[in-house]
Parts: C-alpha cells; sequence; structure tokens
C-alpha cells in the first residue's frame, strides 16, 4: 500500500513525473516490500469490521497496511497516531 500510495502521489503531477518517479523508485528499492497474505487479509478484515461496528472506520488502504504491521509484529512509524491508535494491539511510532 506505501508504494502504492508513493506511486500515485508520484503520478499526480505530470509536470514532474519523471524525476518524480525516478525518486519514488530510488526509495521503494531500498525496502522490504510485505505481502498482503491471507493471514493480514483475515487480520485487515477484522480491524474494518470492528472499526465499522465502532464508528470510527480509517479506511481499506490504512487497514492493510496496519493488518500487515500486526501480523509481521512490526511497529508503524506515522505521523497520524490518533488515526492507527484506534487500532488494538498496534504498536506505533
Amino acid at each position: 500500500m506505501n508504494a502504492l500510495e508513493l506511486y500515485i502521489g508520484a503520478l499526480r503531477f505530470p509536470s514532474k513525473k519523471g524525476i518524480n518517479l525516478r525518486t519514488t523508485e530510488e526509495l521503494l528499492y531500498t525496502l522490504t516490500a510485505l505481502p498482503l497474505t491471507m493471514e493480514s487479509s483475515r487480520r485487515t478484515a477484522e480491524i474494518i469490521t470492528t472499526l465499522e461496528a465502532h464508528g470510527n472506520p480509517i479506511g481499506v488502504k490504512d487497514s492493510i497496511i496496519a493488518g500487515i504491521a500486526l501480523m509481521e509484529y512490526l511497529t508503524l512509524l506515522t505521523r497520524n497516531i490518533k488515526h492507527f491508535s484506534r487500532i488494538v494491539g498496534l504498536s506505533l511510532r
């Protein structure tokens, strides 16, 4: 999801598309992409349905990011602590 969001941002400004794509890909090649597995898909579905039931949804993309982070036992780095803090058990920084 994060790679997708970075590519969307890079392509959003056609006049700078070339440099934006190069910069995005240089960054992404230094990172490890984590897969959306069956287990993280189930955890994501649990996050979505739980937050919806409480009237506090965060959106599918962010739920996927959180689901993968939980299944991989990772700390999620974000500027939006308030948004992701709705998810029980998710480690944030």
